[in-house]
């Protein structure tokens, strides 16, 4: 896979959830909201870390592909922090302003370079899709 493919990828996937269900009604149970609650701030908060200083450092590598990859990277993940916190609003599940998850990647994100950044962003990706892997298909054990 070249970085025109992850560009193409990209872009075309960009609208794959313009059609949720937003006026759905449905409400999430107490115990639901409990044991959910602290997972959906943490990880709405830790979508967009780190997305400055790894489009710099994309930029410095000077392929044009993979710096519009990178791009278009960043902005799926800001999409995914405002739908995560769009479904949340409509919980009644407060945003948090921070976490210390975010923090951490935040941190991480200035003191490494390129490529152990992106290690550290396929992790963070890794961890989430293996958190409710049945609903991808993965076993993550």
């Amino acid at each position: 896979m070249t970085f025109t493919d992850l560009k193409t990828y990209f872009q075309v996937n960009r609208d794959r959830f313009a059609d949720l269900a937003w006026d759905d009604p449905h409400q999430l149970g107490p115990a639901t909201l409990r044991a959910v609650r602290g997972s959906l701030q943490a990880f709405q908060r830790a979508e967009g870390a780190a997305g400055d200083r790894l489009l710099a450092l994309a930029g410095q590598l000077g392929d044009a592909d993979y710096a519009a990859a990178t791009q278009l990277l960043v902005q799926e993940e800001a999409g995914h922090a405002e739908m995560l916190g769009r479904f949340m609003d409509q919980q009644g599940i407060e945003r948090r302003p921070a976490h210390w998850l975010a923090t951490v990647f935040r941190t991480l994100g200035r003191a490494l370079g390129l490529v152990p950044l992106v290690r550290v962003i396929l992790l963070a990706e890794v961890v989430a899709t293996c958190i409710v892997p049945e609903s991808r298909g993965l076993d993550c054990v």
